[in-house]
């Protein structure tokens, strides 16, 4: 079903459609509020208040896009966290599962390439600016449209664009200054 179908559900009172669409964006919202705040129990904490408000106005939700508002609520919530603990800074750490129950485990090999891959995308991230990360990690990580992501930055397209040129630009000279 797509986020509409499932939205026009929710209204009708079907609670099933309500868990879908968090099961569809639970993970990507947790991964993105813990990469704006460095801390994986602020995020869990951030994620699910994330939820609550998105409950809240489910009912009222004009069918825009979905997905871009939920990363607007998530940027606002993660606004709000930082004024309460006058935090600035976070650092990114990946996630694997969301669940408490994990699945078997991976092949230890796998999880350290895994992990290294990991730790060389957060290191070349950090040679970004945090406007330039932001942009970079709505559209590379999360696929939003540059539309999507002026209206959650609540930035003009072609800040956007602007932001996003920059950022591929200092990556590429990164990614070429460690093949020499």
């Amino acid at each position: 079903m797509t986020d509409e179908e499932l939205i026009d559900a929710i209204r009708g009172g079907d609670t099933d459609s309500l868990d879908q669409l968090v099961e569809r964006y639970y993970r990507d919202v947790l991964q993105y509020v813990c990469r704006r705040t460095g801390d994986f129990d602020a995020a869990g904490d951030i994620t699910q208040d994330v939820f609550v408000r998105i409950v809240g106005v489910i009912l009222r939700f004009r069918n825009e896009n979905f997905k871009g508002y939920l990363f607007t609520v998530a940027r606002h919530a993660c606004m709000d966290h930082f004024r309460k603990r006058k935090r600035t800074t976070g650092r990114w750490e990946p996630i694997e599962e969301y669940d408490d129950v994990k699945a078997a485990g991976p092949d230890p090999m796998e999880s350290a390439e895994r992990r290294q891959a990991d730790e060389e995308a957060e290191r070349m991230l950090r040679c970004l600016t945090r406007r330039q990360r932001d942009v970079v990690e709505l559209r590379a990580l999360h696929g939003l449209e540059l539309k999507e992501i002026g209206r959650v930055l609540d930035i003009p397209l072609s800040q956007v664009k602007n932001r996003l040129y920059a950022g591929l630009v200092r990556l590429r000279k990164e990614v070429n200054r460690d093949e020499d």
